[in-house]
């Protein structure tokens, strides 16, 4: 019940909408843990337009452990859908202070696959 959906092994690009990292999940009887919020909205959206043909657990956690765009600016499409957002302390502070210029980089380079994406307020932190 561990997925994982296998980024390229390349820079974050438009070409692969910013997945270059692995974003996984767990399915339990609970519901439906991910690991890292994905780069944008939309990625977000496909991952758990993905998690929903596999099972139809919702999406319980989202546990993001860096700062880095790719982990956490999918963020708000899982708020929306109502799951927690968990994140590091560390990463936190991270995104306290330069949270804004990674949203930025992340709009300038996927341009039209940034729609929908915004900084959002963690629900639990670690």
């Amino acid at each position: 019940n561990v997925w994982s959906a296998i980024g390229a092994t390349a820079l974050l690009s438009y070409e692969n909408s910013g997945h270059n990292n692995n974003l996984s999940f767990i399915i339990t009887k609970e519901g439906v843990v991910v690991m890292h919020a994905s780069d944008n909205y939309l990625l977000a959206k496909t991952l758990h337009e993905e998690i929903e043909k596999i099972t139809d657990h919702h999406v319980k956690y989202v546990v993001i452990e860096n700062a880095q765009g790719h982990a956490i600016l999918g963020s708000n499409y899982w708020q929306e859908q109502g799951a927690k957002i968990v994140v590091n302390w560390l990463a936190v502070e991270v995104i306290e202070d330069h949270g804004e210029d990674i949203l930025k980089q992340m709009q300038i380079g996927r341009r039209d696959k940034s729609l929908g994406t915004k900084l959002v307020e963690p629900d639990i932190i670690f």
